[in-house]
């Protein structure tokens, strides 16, 4: 019965789905799941773990002794040997946060105030150059 409800559930989801992809407005999931039962709108109708699956993982647990990638630690007063990418790695890091560092602090500065104040000083001293500024002029007359 659950693996029924299971299959009905990916049906309708995928044609509700669908549907809603093929808008430009998506729905949102609780719209998308009005229709379907409690039990599978929050997933509680899967089916229970197997006592193969159980068996499994437990067995897996034990296999890697909860220590990470399976390495078992070194008696007292032995180091562990170094992989060969390990040596470098150290090195490559820090040289690499430094190029960052000095390519982030020389990077050119673009912000469009400066860009107007240089263009604006630009075009008055080639407005001053061209014979002076116009208004200055009408302002003599008045």
């Amino acid at each position: 019965e659950n693996l029924g409800q299971v299959k009905m559930f990916g049906k309708m989801l995928t044609t509700r789905l669908g549907r809603a992809m093929s808008t430009r407005v998506t729905r949102p999931m609780c719209v998308m799941t009005q229709g379907l039962p409690i039990s599978i709108r929050w997933a509680s109708g899967l089916p229970a773990r197997t006592p193969e699956r159980t068996a499994e993982l437990e067995r897996l647990a034990e296999e890697h002794n909860g220590f990470l990638f399976g390495e078992i630690p070194l008696p007292e007063g032995q180091s562990r040997e170094w992989e060969d990418w390990e040596y470098i790695y150290p090195p490559m890091m820090g040289g690499g946060f430094f190029l960052y560092f000095v390519l982030y602090s020389c990077r050119p500065y673009y912000d469009m105030d400066e860009w107007a104040r240089a263009e604006a000083l630009k075009r008055l001293a080639a407005n001053e150059v061209e014979g002076g500024d116009e208004n200055e002029d009408e302002d003599e007359d008045e």
